[in-house]
Protein backbone atom coordinates (compact mmCIF):
# COMPACT_ATOMS: atom_id res chain seq x y z
CA UNK A 1 0.00 0.00 0.00
CA UNK A 2 1.23 3.38 -0.57
CA UNK A 3 0.21 7.21 -0.65
CA UNK A 4 1.72 10.33 -1.63
CA UNK A 5 3.94 12.31 0.94
CA UNK A 6 6.64 11.68 2.89
CA UNK A 7 5.95 13.15 5.89
CA UNK A 8 7.72 16.36 7.03
CA UNK A 9 11.25 15.53 4.30
CA UNK A 10 9.40 15.72 1.08
CA UNK A 11 6.16 16.04 -0.52
CA UNK A 12 7.46 14.75 -3.37
CA UNK A 13 8.31 10.87 -1.57
CA UNK A 14 5.65 7.73 -1.34
CA UNK A 15 5.35 6.36 1.92
CA UNK A 16 4.94 2.70 1.21
CA UNK A 17 3.48 0.59 4.02
CA UNK A 18 3.67 -3.47 3.59
CA UNK A 19 0.54 -4.99 4.79
CA UNK A 20 -1.51 -7.82 5.66
CA UNK A 21 -5.33 -7.88 6.08
CA UNK A 22 -8.11 -10.44 6.16
CA UNK A 23 -10.54 -10.06 3.18
CA UNK A 24 -14.11 -11.64 3.34
CA UNK A 25 -16.62 -12.01 -0.11
CA UNK A 26 -19.41 -11.52 2.10
CA UNK A 27 -21.52 -8.35 1.52
CA UNK A 28 -19.64 -7.36 -1.45
CA UNK A 29 -15.94 -7.15 -0.10
CA UNK A 30 -15.01 -6.58 3.06
CA UNK A 31 -11.28 -6.22 5.00
CA UNK A 32 -10.10 -6.37 8.44
CA UNK A 33 -7.51 -7.86 10.77
CA UNK A 34 -5.08 -4.87 8.97
CA UNK A 35 -1.69 -5.18 10.30
CA UNK A 36 1.27 -2.43 8.74
CA UNK A 37 4.37 -5.10 8.65
CA UNK A 38 7.06 -2.43 7.30
CA UNK A 39 7.05 1.05 6.40
CA UNK A 40 9.98 2.41 3.65
CA UNK A 41 10.09 5.64 1.70
CA UNK A 42 10.46 5.76 -2.34
CA UNK A 43 11.15 9.38 -4.83
CA UNK A 44 12.45 12.30 -4.02
CA UNK A 45 13.41 12.02 0.44
CA UNK A 46 15.61 13.91 2.03
CA UNK A 47 16.41 11.52 5.05
CA UNK A 48 16.58 8.17 6.07
CA UNK A 49 13.03 6.58 7.33
CA UNK A 50 13.70 3.57 10.05
CA UNK A 51 9.94 1.61 10.46
CA UNK A 52 9.14 1.49 14.05
CA UNK A 53 5.18 0.48 14.37
CA UNK A 54 1.89 0.80 11.70
CA UNK A 55 -1.25 0.14 12.13
CA UNK A 56 -4.67 0.15 9.74
CA UNK A 57 -8.30 0.07 10.07
CA UNK A 58 -10.56 -0.48 8.09
CA UNK A 59 -13.42 1.93 7.52
CA UNK A 60 -16.16 -0.67 6.07
CA UNK A 61 -15.96 -2.37 2.60
CA UNK A 62 -13.27 -1.91 1.57
CA UNK A 63 -11.99 1.16 2.11
CA UNK A 64 -8.89 1.75 4.99
CA UNK A 65 -6.18 4.36 6.45
CA UNK A 66 -2.61 3.27 7.22
CA UNK A 67 -0.72 5.17 9.95
CA UNK A 68 2.91 4.53 10.37
CA UNK A 69 5.91 5.78 12.63
CA UNK A 70 9.24 5.82 12.46
CA UNK A 71 12.82 7.48 12.54
CA UNK A 72 14.07 10.25 10.77
CA UNK A 73 17.57 10.72 10.20
CA UNK A 74 19.49 13.70 8.27
CA UNK A 75 23.12 13.37 8.24
CA UNK A 76 25.72 11.36 7.52
CA UNK A 77 26.98 7.86 8.76
CA UNK A 78 30.68 8.03 9.45
CA UNK A 79 32.19 3.86 9.97
CA UNK A 80 28.76 3.19 12.07
CA UNK A 81 28.91 6.39 13.60
CA UNK A 82 25.80 8.97 12.96
CA UNK A 83 26.35 12.35 12.88
CA UNK A 84 23.35 14.90 12.35
CA UNK A 85 20.10 14.71 13.80
CA UNK A 86 17.14 12.24 13.95
CA UNK A 87 13.07 12.28 15.00
CA UNK A 88 10.46 10.97 15.67
CA UNK A 89 7.12 11.01 13.14
CA UNK A 90 4.00 9.41 12.73
CA UNK A 91 2.59 9.57 8.80
CA UNK A 92 -0.95 9.23 8.28
CA UNK A 93 -2.61 8.40 4.82
CA UNK A 94 -5.56 9.48 3.41
CA UNK A 95 -8.74 7.24 3.17
CA UNK A 96 -7.61 4.22 0.41
CA UNK A 97 -9.60 1.85 -1.00
CA UNK A 98 -7.98 -2.00 -1.96
CA UNK A 99 -8.36 -3.09 -5.50
CA UNK A 100 -8.17 -6.71 -5.56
Amino acid sequence: MSWWGGGNTSLLSRTNAQIRFYYSNSGGGRVSNITVNNSYMTGLVGATWTHRSGYGTALGGMNTKYSVTGTWFIGLDILGFPIGASFDSTIESPTITINL
